[in-house]
């Protein structure tokens, strides 16, 4: 590394300065107009942004940070950059808010490890610049094996893994059915693996009934609140596994946007019994992480059209 002092308040016997120095080589620091880094200020959330992107688009064979814009904020671009690859913490709220070292840590892991499935924070909610409507019921979300899916019937949008297959205007089952006064039409998001776990969601005018799981007794378990995304569900179980089976569904529901009902659930089943069902149940396990995971994505994405 060099030991060229770029900055006229960097100490040459600093413990920092090679690195500061390599970063400064590499354009992915500028400093101040005024010739100083200020090394003992915190850093903000634009700043981190254009070092992490820089950072990856220098060191990747295929860098694809957007082309600086006349008519844009200098951050704009790399902002962009990590929004396209999902980095973005839910816990970044503003463009100058200062960030901790674990959110630092957290962009670069998901960067690195290339973290699809977690919640992120656009750039348009960070500038309260709305983006351009779209017209397409499926596209890309600038994020890989992420794209937006638009129910236009029922006027709402939420992020998906485009690995799950959409199957449209279709119910959960007859004990959603039940609680809620008739049929609860929604859209279910399909495990790719081929066995039986899915996510179902759709948004209706009233709540279904979830004050109690579904047990087979004379006074069933009250059910449970359960938070996410900052949003607080009523959520209540049932399972379904018969003999040589195991099986639950999970079925959650809360109020969003306009006086109207966000309902989510969730399904796995599998059969038990010799080794050759091991696969099957490996398989279910990783379902259940993974549905986890784009639950909380569905819920922070959420928004009415």
């Amino acid at each position: 590394m060099r030991s060229k002092v770029f900055f006229r308040d960097v100490d040459k016997g600093a413990w920092y300065i090679n690195y500061i120095c390599k970063a400064r080589d590499e354009q992915l620091v500028g400093g101040y107009p005024d010739g100083t880094f200020r090394p003992g200020n915190y850093i903000n959330f634009v700043e981190a942004a254009k070092i992490i992107a820089s950072a990856s688009a220098t060191i990747t064979s295929n860098p694809r940070l957007p082309s600086p814009n006349p008519n844009s904020p200098w951050y704009e671009r790399y902002i962009r950059f990590l929004e396209a690859r999902n980095v973005i913490p839910k816990s970044i709220m503003t463009l100058d808010q200062e960030i901790s070292r674990g959110e630092m840590a957290e962009m670069i892991y998901r960067l690195d490890a290339k973290v699809t499935g977690m919640p992120s924070v656009t750039y348009s909610q960070l500038t309260g610049i709305p983006e351009e409507e779209e017209t397409s019921q499926v596209e890309p979300s600038g994020t890989d094996g992420v794209q937006i899916y638009k129910n236009t019937k029922d006027g709402y949008q939420i992020d998906h893994l485009d690995s799950w297959k959409i199957e449209e205007n279709t119910t959960m089952d007859d004990r959603l059915n039940s609680i809620s006064g008739g049929e609860v039409v929604g859209t279910k998001f399909k495990a790719p693996d081929g066995v039986q776990a899915f996510i179902f969601t759709a948004v209706t005018q009233t709540c279904p009934d979830l004050s109690h799981n579904f047990e087979p007794t004379a006074n069933p378990s009250p059910s449970r609140t359960v938070k996410l995304s900052g949003r607080d569900f009523k959520c209540a179980d049932s399972n379904d596994g018969a003999a040589g089976s195991v099986g639950e569904n999970t079925y959650c529901a809360s109020r969003v946007g306009s006086n109207k009902c966000l309902v989510i659930g969730t399904s796995y089943f599998h059969t038990t019994g010799d080794a050759l069902d091991e696969p099957q149940r490996t398989t279910v396990k990783r379902d259940i992480s993974m549905m986890k995971v784009l639950i909380e994505t569905i819920v922070y994405s959420f928004r009415e059209i």
